[in-house]
């Protein structure tokens, strides 16, 4: 009598601790307001399809304990300078991919080398950004864990998020009229309140007036 070979399983957790979802999935749950660590932290195993986005609802979203150690910060620009900025780094410099100018950015704000995650409702890309010239800043490999990441929700109808720390610090960028409304959501483990206030301000102000924080 012969007997089949199990069905593998999928892991709880991955091996570089990113969460793992579809690009459906992962639109979906940013559209309502869902966050898929949650499904980590219950023991659920990735990756996540739109399946689970039914089980994620049936979850607290955030425990008290949770809510007590998350940072939520928000910084609103009456005027953004970023696409001006983007539009002549292309023509002058050659330096065509936006992603890759938001990426450094995000590190510049940091202070420090990182990689750094720039996600849209259907990509994420990763950066490798070093401390250095914006032309620097390569393309990182797909496992690398990211130190920052940045979810760009410009082009959506999306103005305002609040979905609680993920693995690393997440910077979104929400349009608003002419300006732009930037949130920071971290767990206080991941920066200290200062340092929070920093990478926002930092962000923020490079997002406003590029060209200043470049001479």
């Amino acid at each position: 009598m012969t007997t089949s070979a199990p069905e593998p399983t999928r892991p709880a957790i991955s091996a570089d601790g990113r969460v793992l979802a579809s690009p459906k999935a992962r639109r979906l749950a940013l559209e309502q307001g869902l966050d898929l660590a949650c499904l980590v932290e219950a023991g659920h195993p990735q990756p996540y399809h739109v399946a689970d986005l039914g089980l994620l609802r049936s979850l607290s979203t955030q425990t008290p304990e949770a809510a007590a150690s998350a940072r939520r910060l928000t910084a609103a620009l009456a005027q953004e300078g970023f696409s001006e900025f983007s539009a002549w780094a292309q023509e002058a410099a050659g330096l065509g991919d936006a992603a890759a100018l938001l990426a450094g950015f995000g590190g510049a704000s940091l202070g420090r080398a990182a990689i750094v995650a720039v996600e849209t409702l259907s990509a994420q890309r990763l950066y490798q950004v070093p401390l250095g010239p914006l032309g620097d800043v390569t393309e990182a490999d797909p496992g690398s864990p990211p130190d920052l990441c940045l979810r760009d929700l410009r082009l959506s109808r999306i103005s305002c998020v609040e979905l609680g720390p993920e693995n690393c610090p997440t910077l979104t960028l929400c349009a608003e009229g002419a300006g732009l409304v930037v949130t920071l959501e971290c767990a206080a483990r991941s920066l200290s309140a200062r340092e929070a206030v920093t990478l926002l301000s930092n962000f923020a102000a490079r997002m406003e007036q590029p060209v200043r924080h470049l001479l």
